[in-house]
């Protein structure tokens, strides 16, 4: 009779807590934040920051996963802050937090690295998962932006050309073409509306 040794369960590997940096310049939209993502336990509020030098410092100190950086700042832009930060740590992802829908803001967030655009009218909910989301090397966009940006495709893709006259050759970056649904481009808009894509990767 064979007799076998008893097996052990195998250990279940859990994920670290994504560690956020929250930037706003307005105390109670930190705070809120912090108390959104207090009572989770995948995800840690590691440091805030009121401006873009803040953010920028905090970003260098910390290391953070994600940073939640809001567009406008008292003393520059949370865009320019952005593409800074992705510079000195590539890994850290950024999504861009404002309260108006400006397609200047949303290409110029593209180009400098971001990984998501949301409005502040975001739901929480939404808000925690688009953290996780992009945490995860993806990208997104607010339902309302995309359906800009939608629209601008089908006018003639001005978007397209407005980000490769930004960028040195005149051809998107890689976060551009790898920032949905800017992976796929639109090449015509049928009859009836709808839209055929091609991917822009070669």
């Amino acid at each position: 009779m064979e007799t076998y040794a008893a097996s052990q369960p195998q250990a279940i590997p859990t994920r670290s807590p994504i560690r956020v940096l929250i930037c706003d310049d307005h105390e109670i939209v930190r705070e809120g934040l912090r108390t959104l993502l207090a009572g989770r336990a995948d995800m840690r509020v590691v440091a805030e920051a009121g401006n873009a030098t803040e953010a920028v410092e905090a970003a260098t100190r910390e290391t953070p996963d994600v940073v939640i950086m809001d567009v406008r700042l008292p003393d520059g832009s949370g865009v320019e802050a952005c593409r800074q930060i992705r510079e000195i740590l590539p890994a850290t992802k950024v999504i861009m937090l404002t309260s108006y829908p400006d397609d200047e803001a949303l290409y110029a967030s593209i180009v400098a690295g971001a990984s998501g655009y949301l409005l502040k009218q975001t739901r929480a909910r939404a808000l925690v998962e688009a953290i996780d989301t992009v945490s995860k090397g993806r990208a997104l966009l607010d339902p309302d932006v995309t359906a800009r940006v939608l629209e601008r495709v089908r006018r003639g893709r001005p978007w397209l050309a407005w980000v490769a006259a930004r960028e040195p050759g005149g051809r998107p970056s890689a976060p551009c073409l790898a920032f949905w649904p800017w992976s796929a481009v639109c090449t015509r808009v049928a009859p009836a509306g709808g839209i055929s894509f091609q991917q822009t990767r070669e």
